[in-house]
């Protein structure tokens, strides 16, 4: 039988796409420059997943794009995007596969003087606070919340420094996505946002964040919705890093592990303003749940298709993450 690389689903062997989802067997070489498959291996499928995993990674690549739009000066989002896969082998065992991936997607304000500034430091400090409490495994949703409260205490600083005002003070939102293996954190604050996108059992497109919105807020205070999205101030944030010290941030944080292949979307809300993800996600990004298909060409198309067509008022940064996982079972048979 040949497992599917998407959804990995058993196929007879002269199957040439999957019965399940439809995707590639065979797919052709990938030339992103993006890693596949260990080719140090002479067969990846007998790397083995750690110990007490029920999920395996079996392909992990990613792509990051970022526009100035067509109406803003400058670019005040900024992101930042690693990954690293480690395969280890004794003399007596075989190949052990470890996957680490850090990824983050901020959107500034106050101006090219602040926005800029604030964003830069918080894609820079998540890096760096990161690697204190990233050993053997992720983070605990408690550390999460630590380390963006740290970084958000770095850029009020900075405002108090300045003795910025009001409007004036910095800051910025967060989204950010970090996977070991298949355990994966989300953390986020502000409104951007983290999609997945999945194939099986059927193509389904989440949204893994919630807005910090005035709107949002007021539903949860029991205003029905059609009042709450109504009122001028509906789409305020009411959270962001940088403006207030780490007392009135609140990080929104998700822990779960990786049961099936998928593709995550970060991004600022110049590129999913006006439902454009909701809108575009069946023809644009579930396809690219099949490794035969380049992600940052992809990414790129999207981001131009988005500029020109929908949004572009805003700066659009966008990162897309594919994991594409395997049942640790399927190893046994």
């Amino acid at each position: 039988m040949i497992s599917c690389p998407v959804c990995a689903y058993p196929n007879p062997p002269e199957n040439k796409y999957c019965q399940q989802c439809g995707a590639e067997l065979t797919p052709s070489e990938d030339n992103s420059g993006f890693f596949i498959a260990d080719t140090t291996v002479s067969d990846p499928t007998i790397i083995t997943a750690p110990q007490g995993a029920r999920y395996r990674i079996i392909h992990l690549d990613w792509a990051a794009v970022t526009d100035v739009g067509r109406q803003r000066q400058q670019n005040e989002d900024d992101f930042y995007a690693s990954s690293q896969t480690i395969i280890s082998q004794t003399k007596n065992s075989i190949p052990e596969r470890i996957d680490r991936g850090l990824f983050v997607v901020c959107d500034g304000m106050g101006g090219h003087a602040g926005g800029e500034i604030a964003s830069a430091m918080a894609v820079g400090g998540i890096a760096d606070h990161f690697q204190f409490f990233w050993s053997d495994s992720l983070p605990s949703g408690e550390q999460v919340v630590s380390i963006v409260r740290a970084v958000n205490q770095s850029i009020f600083y900075q405002n108090e420094q300045n003795s910025r005002q009001d409007y004036g003070r910095m800051g910025t939102t967060l989204v950010m996505l970090a996977l070991h293996n298949t355990q994966v954190v989300l953390a986020h604050v502000g409104d951007s946002r983290i999609y997945k996108i999945t194939a099986d059992p059927k193509p389904q497109c989440e949204q893994m964040t919630r807005d910090h919105e005035v709107g949002n807020r007021l539903i949860d205070q029991g205003v029905p919705p059609e009042v709450a999205w109504t009122r001028y101030d509906a789409h305020q944030l009411t959270q962001a890093l940088g403006p207030n010290d780490s007392q009135r941030v609140e990080p929104a944080t998700i822990s779960f592990e990786l049961e099936q292949s998928c593709l995550f979307l970060l991004c600022s809300d110049g590129l999913c303003d006006n439902g454009f993800v909701e809108n575009y996600w069946k023809t644009h990004l579930l396809v690219l749940l099949s490794p035969s298909y380049n992600l940052q060409e992809s990414l790129r198309d999207l981001v131009d298709l988005c500029n020109n067509e929908v949004n572009g008022h805003d700066n659009l940064t966008a990162i897309l993450v594919r994991c594409l996982v395997q049942p640790v079972a399927q190893e046994q048979n």
